[in-house]
């Protein structure tokens, strides 16, 4: 659909053998069965997706274990010797058959490379249980510190609600709360342990999808200096390249059958993207600079690590495009259209000139506007929980309106949650942003 609206719209193609797709090839776990985590400790099973779901892990998130829980909070632990992740403190334990309860997805991240036999991580925001995230096939076994329990699938982890938590830790005499209090105080290198006195079981059936084939969608729109009459000397801007991308895939299915339909994070995204181009086609407006257009496929794991887009790659496709061009922005959109919020977001990773421009042109077609705080990577805000975000390529800004991680990877994410109001006032910012940004080299 993507393609053929590009074609429709005059965008020239950009992918593989004059068509605008670049293959790539994804691996990644998908759950087969609705997960079961069980306490027995008397009480109801807890519900799915409401006191617990499996977590989005940089390893394989599948398996079964019985086991006693064990809690561990952690002060900041330093790293040692030559290798990422090695934490001397950590070695002395050994949770090799071990379930482990931990408070927060920074305690979880010091385990990711240690082996245990399962994992519970407590989640402050219960939205987060409603939420489905493409899973990682990485073998868990593999470990420098050597293999974990004996399970052939991988090691189960889900997050749960604080209520399941503070359900688990009824005999110890303490609370979530209380915890995270003790968590606070810990001094550097130092951890708490407890053992809860509660068994529980962990199960998690799916499959492993190795090679899985999938289609960035690319197309480009060439500056105008590359065709007769076109500017030359200072004014010859077309080898300068402006690159406007948006996610379109989302998570694979669950095994609940719940709809997931992805409309504002990020359906609208895409929208957003094919909609400034017709509107900028129908304008008659012609870029001196050369406009990429990019709709990717984001999830899954490409070369062992978690997918995070580079727009070198991007242009490594087409003949002549690698090399021959000076990346001058990106700009990523994202969840254009919300209806929670006042106002557009801008993502700036730190460029100043390009959320000055951005600023400027949402403020002259009254689009309420606000910068994030801070210098920040977007590839990590539009993900917090990537852990392979690269660095930037070029000056980098992000899109989105005000709320719209809310409802993301959720079945809330409907098409009733999306604003037309909203989507027009995304478009417009993002629409003279770009007609600036393509002619104009002082802004």
């Amino acid at each position: 659909y993507i393609a053929q609206q590009f074609a429709e719209l005059g965008v020239q193609p950009a992918g593989d053998d004059l068509t605008y797709f670049q293959p790539r090839t994804r691996s990644y776990a998908s759950v087969d069965a609705i997960p079961k985590l069980k306490s027995e400790d008397g009480g109801a099973d807890p519900v799915y997706h409401q006191d617990f779901v499996e977590r989005p892990s940089p390893t394989r998130n599948l398996g079964e274990y019985r086991s006693e829980v064990r809690f561990l909070a952690f002060g900041e632990l330093m790293q040692s010797g030559q290798i990422s992740f090695q934490y001397n403190v950590l070695q002395e334990l050994d949770l090799t058959d071990q379930i482990v309860m931990v408070l927060s997805e920074a305690d979880a991240a010091y385990l990711d490379s240690y082996p245990l036999a399962g994992l519970l991580v407590v989640q402050r925001n219960p939205l987060d249980l409603q939420r489905r995230y493409t899973l990682s096939p990485n073998d868990p076994r593999w470990s420098i510190f050597g293999p974990s329990h004996d399970a052939e699938l991988g090691v189960p982890m889900f997050w749960i609600s604080e209520s399941t938590a503070d359900r688990i830790l009824q005999g110890s005499g303490q609370t979530v709360a209380t915890l995270r209090r003790l968590a606070d105080d810990l001094e550097q290198d130092e951890i708490f342990e407890l053992e809860t006195g509660v068994t529980v079981d962990m199960e998690i059936q799916g499959s492993v999808e190795e090679r899985f084939v999938t289609n960035h969608v690319i197309g480009y729109i060439p500056g105008e200096s590359r065709v007769a009459g076109g500017a030359t000397g200072e004014g010859k801007l077309d080898d300068k390249m402006i690159v406007v991308m948006a996610q379109y895939d989302s998570p694979p299915l669950g095994p609940d059958g719940e709809d997931y339909l992805a409309a504002n994070d990020n359906a609208s995204g895409v929208a957003v993207m094919l909609e400034m181009i017709r509107s900028m086609r129908d304008a008659g407006y012609q870029p001196y600079k050369t406009f990429l257009f990019v709709a990717y496929s984001g999830e899954g794991i490409e070369g062992g690590a978690r997918y995070v887009p580079e727009v070198a790659k991007f242009l490594q496709t087409k003949y002549g495009f690698s090399g021959n061009y000076q990346l001058e922005a990106i700009v990523e959109l994202r969840g254009m259209g919300t209806r929670i919020g006042d106002q557009l977001i801008l993502y700036t990773g730190g460029s100043l000139r390009l959320a000055d421009l951005f600023e400027a042109a949402a403020q002259r077609m009254d689009v309420p506007v606000r910068r994030a705080g801070g210098d920040v990577d977007i590839s990590i805000v539009f993900d917090e929980r990537s852990a392979y975000a690269g660095g930037e390529e070029a000056p980098t800004i992000g899109l989105a309106w005000e709320g719209w991680q809310v409802t993301a990877n959720s079945s809330a994410d409907t098409p009733g949650t999306v604003s037309q109001d909203h989507l027009e006032l995304s478009g417009e910012a993002l629409n003279l942003a770009m007609m600036i940004l393509g002619r104009e080299t002082d802004y």
